[in-house]
């Protein structure tokens, strides 16, 4: 039997994370909102070339329009309770040090 070697990139990786979460967004947004946001930090902090600079951005866009269509009305906290609020987990997904 022959092994074969699977080469996944990390945009891969994270593009299929992203492709699950999508069916999601209609019926559950707040559940929605909180992995996307989970998704772009963990994408930010596994970026050490930048090279999902794209990617992340497209993700926390994706986050802010759930965000508006679906939950601007109602309270929503994101985020481990108490910690942080959607605000700062925006603010950091694309912090990059130099």
């Amino acid at each position: 039997m022959q092994e074969v070697e699977l080469k996944v990139s990390n945009e891969d990786y994270f593009t299929a994370v992203k492709d699950m979460i999508e069916p999601l967004n209609s019926n559950y947004p707040e559940t929605s909102l909180r992995l996307y946001l989970h998704l772009a930090l963990c994408a930010d902090q596994c970026d050490l070339n930048q090279e999902l600079d794209e990617f992340i951005y497209d993700v926390a866009s994706q986050a802010l329009i759930i965000y508006q269509d679906e939950l601007s009305d109602q309270k929503v906290k994101v985020g481990p309770p108490d910690s942080w609020d959607s605000r700062y987990l925006i603010l950091t997904s694309t912090k990059h040090s130099p």
